[in-house]
């Protein structure tokens, strides 16, 4: 007969010797990768069930490098580096220009710069032999690549990758393509390398990417040589004419995702680069320009906080465009997707069918940004007037549209 005292002690031990999270991960094995196309549907159902069991065993195998566990620009190239800090501590037109000169366009609409130190490349590397080495299994990146890790989600890396996009590519990606990368256009990321050698992936086929725009860094160390694997761009004015351009260690390009190109061949060696997609919420792409009076002004794009927009920017100078259009200030709120009318003018615009407020349209909604990362993002929206001005209700709001779909596993395209 069991005491109690002896119960009790047998459910302690049973409970200790439950395997955790990361012995259990370790146990599974990974589907095997075949296909050079459709891949981001390829063992789909047996990676949805493991996810939770992933998650945990990515958070019990944390992060190596300390310093890599925040954000850092300590292993920013120098000239970039000050840049950024001088034009986030006082955006204008001349500091933007000024961090701008420091991307050479390279072929047309592909900029290129020196972003890390080689330091920051050899940490990186090791913290990502690290996590390949784990014994937890990894996805394929992306539909085309099959070798490479996915940074976003649950990687140990996350927190890190997200201070870059949100310091370096984001930032870019307004200001190198100020016609294309408007407000709300480039909210999210996804992160991940890709790795090209013999007998493994050795080329990638002519694709566009499934981003608005895309940040490229190639990870090589100085004495990893390797030959070929050039990036082919295709110009955008005469699809008969092909632009290459060849890495260097620490090198980032950057380009819209509907720009097509592709990875040539590689000879020997290995090419190691990692990649950041940056995308509207929920994965939406969006390609149309925007017209001159629609772009994002520098003091938006390098604020150092969202919640500072306001203040550096529209202050309510934007307010009557013409008699048929006001600028209405809206803001994401923190918990929701509702967009909520903050304008001091305390506007609220009847519509044609007599309701009190006059919702955005599903384009005029894309322009606006919603909520990431726990902050306040404003932006300013053109909104048609059907007649006069009516009486006005600050709580006057429109329910945001999901993102056109959900951020799980890889997405459709790839990045050389």
């Amino acid at each position: 007969i069991l005491t109690p005292l002896v119960a009790r002690s047998m459910v302690v031990m049973a409970t200790s010797s439950k395997p955790s999270p990361l012995m259990r991960a370790r146990e599974l094995r990974r589907p095997p990768v075949s296909v050079t196309t459709g891949g981001e549907f390829e063992a789909a159902e047996w990676w949805e069930e493991q996810d939770t069991l992933l998650q945990e065993a990515w958070e019990e195998f944390g992060i190596g490098d300390e310093a890599l566990r925040a954000w850092s620009d300590e292993g920013i190239a120098l000239a970039l580096r000050c840049a950024v800090r001088a034009a986030r501590a006082s955006p204008d037109e001349h500091l933007d220009a000024a961090a701008r000169a420091l991307w050479e366009e390279v072929a047309p609409g592909v900029y290129a710069a020196q972003l890390f130190t080689p330091d920051l490349v050899e940490r990186l590397r090791r913290e990502l032999d690290r996590l390949r080495d784990s014994g937890i299994p990894t996805r394929r990146p992306n539909g085309m690549n099959r070798y490479g890790l996915i940074l976003s989600e649950n990687c140990p890396l996350s927190a890190w990758i997200s201070g870059l996009v949100d310091e370096y590519a984001r930032p870019f990606a307004h200001a190198l393509f100020n016609a294309n990368v408007g407000r709300g256009d480039a909210l999210e990321h996804y992160a991940f390398t890709v790795r090209y050698a013999a007998g493994e992936d050795r080329e990638l086929a002519e694709h566009r990417d499934a981003s608005v725009a895309t940040l490229n860094v190639n990870l090589n160390r100085e004495d990893e040589g390797y030959s070929g694997s050039e990036l082919r761009f295709v110009d955008p004015d005469d699809v008969e004419v092909s632009h290459t351009v060849l890495f260097k260690p620490g090198m980032a390009v950057m380009h819209l995702g509907a720009l097509r190109h592709q990875a040539m061949p590689i000879g020997e060696g290995v090419r190691t680069n990692l990649i950041c997609w940056l995308t509207g919420r929920g994965g939406y792409v969006r390609f149309a320009p925007y017209s001159l009076n629609h772009r994002m002004h520098p003091k938006e794009y390098w604020a150092a906080q969202p919640s500072d927009v306001k203040a550096v920017h529209w202050d309510g100078a934007d307010k009557a465009a013409s008699s048929r259009t006001e600028k209405i200030v809206y803001v994401s709120d923190d918990r929701d997707d509702d967009l909520h009318v903050v304008d001091e003018g305390d506007l609220d615009i009847p519509d044609r069918r007599g309701e009190s407020t006059l919702p955005l349209s599903a384009d005029q909604a894309r322009a606006a940004h919603e909520t990431r990362g726990g902050h306040r993002w404003m932006t300013c929206v053109d909104v048609p007037l059907p007649g006069r001005r009516g009486s006005v209700s600050p709580s006057a709001q429109w329910q945001g549209q999901r993102g056109l779909r959900a951020r799980r596993g890889p997405p459709f395209a790839a990045t050389p």
